[in-house]
């Protein structure tokens, strides 16, 4: 019996050591995080890269399942400035209607890194794929994937949307004033603040001026990657906005169309290109319902 136990008692201790192992690699950076689906919680800076930028904040319903919808946010800020916290104004909303917020922060333009795209949308590749990995343990779905994003995140947001590498990811996106087609004179031309405009953020953003290379300005304008593969979009834009004209959302639309994509627009009266000063539940009821139908 001594020489059995002396044995077992070394192959027992391996096993619940395995185990343990299995379990910490499994929860990775959710390690000592208690996750409760029966509860509304917020987790944040949840890191899923060695950048200070590439971190999540992620918010989750209460009574999760597996088929809980995820919606993807990324912030404006011309893409060079901005934070993850943007997303305050839209969790709440979305986390009432049932479905888990994951806000993406980016490494940013005109920086001593000279972090150029396709940069950013690596990282919101990266970002979508590192929580898509944890969906289990977060108990919501790897399938019914939502993007949306203001301003520039919602270029970034579209740009990935549209790519044919990402196909079938994305079910479908939410566009809040965002600029579609970066060759545009007027958003070039128009003024974002003292000395600087909408064609100085691009060429931070693209390090090349259009005259130096028009192609990769097209190239990076999600209007021209609009194909049957594209998920269904719901645009939210000011109907006074003069720095990204509705125009932007309008001609989308009409390519999405041409494809037999869904879409929809919901224009806000009397408000700029800064929606977030505005009070724009009423378009959010109307994109989230755009949602519920594309995504049963």
């Amino acid at each position: 019996m001594i020489r059995y136990l002396k044995h077992t008692i070394p192959t027992l201790l391996f096993f619940v050591l395995f185990l343990s192992c299995n379990s910490r690699k499994e929860a990775g950076p959710f390690e000592g995080i208690h996750l409760d689906k029966n509860k509304i919680q917020f987790i944040n800076n949840i890191e899923y890269g060695p950048n200070s930028k590439q971190a999540l904040d992620i918010y989750l319903p209460a009574n999760r399942t597996d088929s809980t919808r995820v919606l993807f946010y990324i912030h404006g800020g011309g893409w060079c400035a901005g934070d993850k916290d943007e997303a305050a104004f839209f969790s709440d909303y979305f986390l009432q209607a049932g479905y888990a917020f994951i806000s993406i922060g980016y490494r940013l333009t005109n920086t001593r890194e000279n972090n150029y795209l396709p940069e950013q949308l690596a990282d919101v590749s990266k970002a979508i794929d590192f929580s898509l990995k944890y969906s289990n343990l977060l108990r919501v779905s790897n399938k019914k994937s939502i993007i949306m994003g203001c301003s520039a995140g919602a270029h970034l947001s579209l740009l990935y949307a549209y790519s044919a590498e990402n196909a079938g990811k994305i079910k479908a996106a939410i566009a809040v004033a965002t600029p579609t087609d970066l060759t545009d004179t007027i958003f070039m031309k128009g003024a974002v603040w003292p000395g600087i405009n909408g064609g100085t953020l691009i060429t931070w953003l693209l390090k090349d001026s259009i005259t130096v290379n028009p192609l990769l300005w097209k190239k990076a304008s999600p209007v021209f990657s609009i194909s049957s593969t594209s998920p269904p979009t719901y645009f939210i834009h000011g109907k006074n906005d003069g720095l990204i004209p509705f125009y932007h959302a309008s001609r989308a639309i009409e390519l999405l169309n041409a494809k037999n994509i869904p879409s929809g627009i919901s224009l806000v009266e009397n408000a700029g290109h800064d929606l977030l000063i505005n009070d724009i539940f009423i378009h959010l009821n109307k994109a989230e319902s755009f949602i519920r139908k594309n995504i049963p």
